[in-house]
C-alpha cells in the first residue's frame, strides 16, 4: 500500500517550473504560449509591454477555460488576472 500523498509532494511540481522559468532567463511570448494547450492559446492574445507579458482573451472564455488559463497563469507563470471590464487581462512579469 501507498503512503498518502503528502500537501509538500504536491507543491514540488511548482517550484519546479519557477525554477525553470528563473534559469530560462526573462519569460518571452513564445515560452508563455508554450505552457498553454493549442485549444486555449487558440483563445488568447499574447502581448510584450516591456516589463510584463499580457495575455488577453480573444473572445468569451466561459468559466472553465477561464479557470484553466488562470491556474497556468498563476501557477507556472507567476501572474495575476486584472479585472478591469473589457480591458481585463492576466499580467505575467517577465523577470
Amino acid at each position: 500500500m501507498k503512503p498518502p500523498v503528502s500537501a509538500q509532494q504536491t507543491i514540488i511540481p511548482e517550484e519546479s517550473s519557477a525554477a525553470q522559468r528563473i534559469s530560462t532567463g526573462a519569460m518571452t511570448i513564445e515560452n508563455v504560449q508554450n505552457l498553454f494547450p493549442p485549444d486555449l492559446a487558440s483563445l488568447l492574445y499574447f502581448e510584450d509591454t516591456g516589463e510584463h507579458i499580457i495575455v488577453k482573451p480573444r473572445q468569451y472564455l466561459g468559466s472553465d477555460n477561464f479557470r484553466r488559463i488562470a491556474s497556468i497563469i498563476r501557477d507556472q507563470l507567476s501572474g495575476e488576472y486584472i479585472s478591469a471590464g473589457r480591458d481585463s487581462h492576466f499580467r505575467i512579469p517577465k523577470t
